[in-house]
């Protein structure tokens, strides 16, 4: 098996991205994992990397009305000084439908989200009466603007399960030096080394190639930023991570006027 990645920069990792400037480490987005990384946790710990983090102990705070608060949640009514009492009186009226969703998890999985994936976490939160305030605070508000998302709309589904998962397993994983080291490094001699995978760096997806009839992926075209060259791949199993913005400008040939989501893409 071979394992191919391409990447339009001269780094990787994302968000967790760093690097040397005049001999300074710069770091680039999050500097933690959340307790509920249930994917990557494994991974690190099978490659040795697991021993290059530091958890935290399991608390949750929230920043509310330029101060940090506390949230408990088997007292929070009581001791939660980011809403007023009046806020967690009435968010006390939407604990029969809370206690529902959390009772539906446990008996079925996170497969109940996927239910609410087109409503609005602020528009089906106020549906149950939620107050506006509450609304508009900082709890719910970092959901909005967490991993650089539109403060406009967050599909319920996605905030729901993040919720859940933060509530369950309430607390961190913080790296004891940069990214690089800690995590990406790691990562990548595990590619190449253990998975015998190979990385391009500086090459741009420019074209998804599909079959005749516009249902399968048969290639990926990339060009080579630095030389203007051309690549093309063809896998058993293709993987895409992009930005919005950078998804729009791909060229997907006739797959991408069979589906509705591309031309919302463009909306």
């Amino acid at each position: 098996i071979t394992l191919y990645c391409a990447v339009g920069e001269t780094m990787i990792g994302g968000q967790l991205t760093s690097w040397n400037e005049q001999g300074y480490p710069v770091e680039h987005g999050l500097h933690a994992l959340f307790g509920f990384y249930d994917h990557i946790l494994p991974i690190l710990k099978k490659i040795g990397a697991y021993e290059n983090l530091t958890r935290s102990k399991e608390h949750i705070f929230v920043n509310e009305r330029g101060a940090i608060h506390r949230f408990d949640l088997r007292n929070w009514p009581a001791t939660y000084r980011g809403f007023t009492a009046a806020e967690k009186m009435r968010l006390l009226a939407a604990g029969p439908a809370i206690g529902k969703l959390v009772l539906d998890v446990k008996r079925k999985g996170f497969v109940v989200f996927d239910a609410y994936d087109q409503r609005d976490l602020r528009a089906l939160a106020r549906k149950h009466g939620v107050p506006e305030s509450v609304l508009q605070s900082g709890f719910f508000r970092q959901f909005y603007e967490a991993a650089f998302n539109a403060p406009s709309e967050l599909s319920a589904a996605v905030a729901l399960e993040s919720i859940y998962k933060i509530f369950s397993k309430k607390w961190h994983y913080y790296f004891n030096s940069p990214t690089r080291q800690s995590i990406i490094a790691p990562l990548q001699r595990h590619f190449t080394d253990c998975c015998r995978g190979r990385i391009e760096f500086d090459h741009k997806l420019i074209k998804v190639r599909t079959d005749d009839v516009g249902v399968r992926v048969v290639g990926l075209d990339f060009e080579n930023q630095v030389t203007g060259g051309r690549l093309s791949v063809e896998a058993d199993e293709y993987v895409l991570a992009l930005g919005l913005e950078d998804f729009k400008l791909v060229d997907f040939g006739a797959i991408a006027a069979k589906h509705d989501y591309f031309r919302n893409v463009h909306k």
